[in-house]
Formats: C-alpha cells, sequence, structure tokens
C-alpha cells in the first residue's frame, strides 16, 4: 500500500510464508486498518513507514489501526512503524522469535488489550520511537517508552475486547474463510427496518474500526460495511448496510 494510497481496508486475509512484507504501507499512505487477520510463518511481516530517510514523504500521513490480528509463529514487524501513528488492540500474539511492535524512527503507537504468548520479545526500540500500552498481557516485558502525546478516541470511537479474551476471540474468528454468512447484494433492508438475528441473541453492530453503531438501520446508520456480533455465540459476520445476509 503505497504512493498517498488511502481509506483501506484489509479483512480476514491470511497470509503464510511471504517472507519479507506481507502487508507494507508506506509512502504518504493514510487511513489504513488491518483487521481479522492471520499472519503465518512470516519474517518481515508488516511494516508502516518506508526507510528512516522518508520523513518528508511519510510524516503528518501513515494513520493505522490494527485489530483482532492472529499473529503465529512470525519472527518480527507485527508491525514495524516509522513517523506513523498506529494504533493496535485486540491482537494475539503466539511464537514471535524476534518482536511484535518495532519502534522505529518518529513511531508513535498506541497500544491495548492485546495477548502475547512464547514470545521473545513484546517491543523493540530500534530508532527512538514512542509506544505507549494500557491493559496488554504478555509473557515478557511489554516496556512501554512513555506517552505518545495522542490517543485514538480523538479519532474516532471503537469498543474493544478484554484482554483475557483475546486468545479465545481471534484465533476462533481471523484470517481467511472465516466470515460466519454470505452478503446477499440482491436483497435490500426497507427504509428505518432493523437487523433481526436469532431470538435470544443480542445484536451488537460495529464498523471496521471497531465503533459500537447502534442495531436500528435508521437514518442516523450510515451505508456502508460493517461487523454483526451475535453476544451468545460470539460469533462474526460482515454486513453491507443497504443490504441483508443470508
Amino acid at each position: 500500500i503505497f504512493m498517498h494510497a488511502h481509506h483501506i481496508w484489509v479483512d480476514h486475509c491470511t497470509f503464510r510464508n511471504e517472507g519479507d512484507g506481507a502487508i507494507d504501507t508506506k509512502r504518504g499512505s493514510n487511513y489504513v486498518t488491518v483487521s481479522w487477520c492471520h499472519f503465518i510463518e512470516n519474517i518481515g511481516t508488516s511494516i508502516v513507514g518506508h526507510k528512516d530517510y522518508n520523513a518528508p514523504q511519510d510524516s503528518g500521513y501513515l494513520y493505522l489501526t490494527y485489530h483482532h490480528n492472529y499473529w503465529q509463529d512470525i519472527v518480527e514487524k507485527g508491525p514495524l512503524v516509522r513517523f506513523g501513528k498506529v494504533h493496535v488492540f485486540n491482537n494475539y500474539y503466539t511464537s514471535i522469535k524476534s518482536y511484535a511492535l518495532g519502534l522505529g524512527r518518529s513511531a508513535q503507537i498506541y497500544s491495548e488489550n492485546n495477548f502475547m504468548e512464547n514470545g521473545n520479545s513484546f517491543s523493540m526500540d530500534l530508532s527512538g520511537g514512542k509506544f505507549i500500552d494500557k491493559g496488554s498481557k504478555a509473557n515478557c516485558d511489554i516496556n512501554p517508552t512513555g506517552d505518545v502525546n495522542w490517543t485514538p478516541d480523538q479519532y474516532y470511537k471503537y469498543s474493544i475486547d478484554e484482554t483475557d479474551s483475546v486468545k479465545s476471540i481471534v484465533t476462533r474468528s481471523a484470517g481467511a474463510g472465516k466470515i460466519t454468512r454470505i452478503i446477499n447484494h440482491k436483497k435490500i433492508l426497507p427504509k428505518n427496518s432493523i437487523l433481526k438475528m436469532k431470538k435470544g441473541n443480542k445484536v451488537l453492530m460495529y464498523n471496521i474500526l471497531g465503533i459500537l453503531i447502534p442495531t436500528s438501520l435508521k437514518n442516523n446508520v450510515t451505508p456502508g460495511i460493517y461487523i454483526v456480533k451475535g453476544v451468545k455465540n460470539r460469533c462474526y459476520s460482515t454486513i453491507r448496510i443497504g443490504e441483508i445476509a443470508k
């Protein structure tokens, strides 16, 4: 993702044995979300920011969110950040050979409620970047560096899962083929209709950044793609407002 690309969503993908750069975002790109993806046996998995010398093109850009991703048996860069403001929450890391979060030049990483086991290092300072963490758990030291002078809620509202639930939620629902309902593009929901699921199964709806929205599909819901969570069985589905899932 490069050359000032913006407003991109990478969701429910699986990346295996990609070597260096399964998903890299650089050269002035902006507003990218990577969610519910499974990274398996990669080396340099994901980079934000081109090179340390590329400040003129990357500074002021590279606003990214990584949430509910499954990082399994990777070497490093989950992600490595240069210049960007990156929100990393509810990710599950296991068998990380080097480090998960790389603090490159002018990085500002805001980490929340991530869970790591069997990892060598949760974070590594590579070029003086900044990193703050709230609520994450790991088998090793997390080593936050201090305040990054920004918070995600300055840019969007979002909901967050408890840290102890992250492993079960992410391993069950992250990766290709894990979307549990198929979008039917032929049926259009009537105006002022209500999204319904099985009786007794409360429904919560989120946008792709994890922001909780009302379940009523009335005038206060903007058309777009949303995540639907059934609380009773904790299944996750994707639905496009204006069309109905089977």
